[in-house]
């Protein structure tokens, strides 16, 4: 999963940026993971290291070292920096500085960057490495390396330890991904919308069901479908107009009894005008109205003639229904443009992706989905008379 990057709403590794790296790199074990964490970061990319670096790890290009000196210290990173304490051991075993003394230049790598700090800290460690023997060219080469480094990269433990979470991550959204799916909804913790995040559970298998007055809590839950399959169930919090405190008011007056139309939640629940409305556009009311239009304007009616809601929580056996037959006209139904909009008006993600509207004109403009683009990749035309297929009338094979 992770070397083909499928790791949408993974820990560290669901940027753009990462994707791609992960697809050039092609980690193979844990030990790929930290580089890939330490791969991307301001120091190697600035640095000019990644490239490099995967080609060498790949076979495609040798390994190859400033000076002699340097093996020791970035043999395990194809003689790459990747890492903060390889600048120590640079600093002690190629500039020849104690180490109290590289532990200083690391800290002050780390923390200075004005011209006249870095000239000073660039005289220390040529000086040191000349001698030791280095050429001073090379020792300037290596220090440019170290200064477009330090500061801006990772500690080996620090990368580890993002590299654990990034593989406990990976391992939930593959096995458990109803679960995991829900919490990255629930947390936002990523870079992407709800729209994103609700496909690629889509991709993982799950659907996400939407909002519904009956069913929905605070939080992003798992319930079964139809089919007994988990999917996750959309809160009555992920309503734009629907804050906690009145999604609370909710579930308190649901436990009493569930409701059982749109005029039962207005008299029950102390609500606004706009989170009312919001809950009619989402669809969360479609169960009892039976259409997001009708709710919308049961919910007008139901407010020029009763004032604001959650005036009666407490209705008589002898209250008359409010709303009547021939308060509500003969509604048309949404049309899907319209249901699109409405879902990303209420709660930021539609029940179908929007090229599903787009895709007959744009099949008609010769304009292939992704998908039909992997699956050209994955399985080219094969030219005719190929592989023993028959050789159209008229054509002749090709010469060699």
């Amino acid at each position: 999963m992770i070397q083909e990057s499928r790791t949408l709403a993974v820990f560290q590794i669901e940027s753009q940026g990462q994707l791609h790296l992960l697809a050039q790199h092609q980690p193979e074990c844990f030990a790929d993971l930290v580089s890939e964490v330490a791969l991307f970061r301001p120091g190697p990319l600035q640095g000019g290291m990644v490239n490099p670096f995967i080609r060498r790890r790949r076979g495609q290009e040798p390994v190859q070292y400033d000076h002699p000196d340097l093996e020791p210290v970035l043999k395990d990173t194809y003689g790459i920096i990747l890492f903060q304490e390889q600048i120590l051991e640079l600093a002690y075993h190629f500039a020849g500085m104690s180490m109290e003394e590289a532990d200083e230049f690391r800290s002050l790598m780390s923390k200075f960057r004005d011209p006249g700090q870095m000239e000073a800290m660039r005289t220390r460690f040529v000086a040191g490495a000349v001698g030791r023997g280095v050429p001073e060219r090379i020792a300037h080469a290596v220090f440019d390396k170290v200064a477009n480094f330090v500061g801006y990269g990772f500690c080996k433990s620090h990368a580890a330890a993002f590299a654990r979470t990034v593989y406990q991550s990976a391992w939930m959204k593959l096995y458990h991904p109803a679960a995991y799916m829900a919490a990255v909804m629930q947390h936002r913790p990523g870079m992407y919308n709800p729209m994103t995040l609700e496909e690629e559970a889509r991709r993982c298998g799950v659907a996400t069901l939407l909002p519904e007055i009956n069913r929905s809590g605070l939080r992003y839950d798992l319930e079964r479908d139809p089919a007994g399959r988990l999917a996750i169930r959309k809160p009555l919090t992920s309503v734009k107009e629907v804050s906690g405190e009145a999604a609370r008011r909710i579930l308190w007056q649901r436990l009493r009894a569930p409701f059982t139309s749109v005029e039962d939640l207005y008299r029950r629940v102390e609500l606004s005008r706009e989170a009312l409305e919001g809950l009619a556009i989402s669809g969360a009311l479609d169960v009892l109205a039976g259409d997001s239009r009708r709710a919308l304007w049961e919910i007008g009616v139901l407010a020029n003639k009763l004032g604001p809601a959650g005036g009666d929580s407490h209705p008589t056996l002898v209250d008359l229904p409010a709303l009547q037959p021939e308060d509500i006209p003969d509604l048309p139904a949404l049309l899907p443009h319209e249901r699109l909009s409405w879902d990303y008006r209420s709660h930021d993600a539609a029940r179908v992706h929007p090229m599903t509207l787009a895709r007959r004109a744009l099949d008609a403009l010769c304009v292939p989905s992704i998908e039909t683009c992997f699956h050209m990749l994955r399985n080219p035309p094969r030219p005719p008379g190929s592989r023993g297929e028959p050789t159209p009338p008229g054509s002749s094979m090709p010469k060699a």
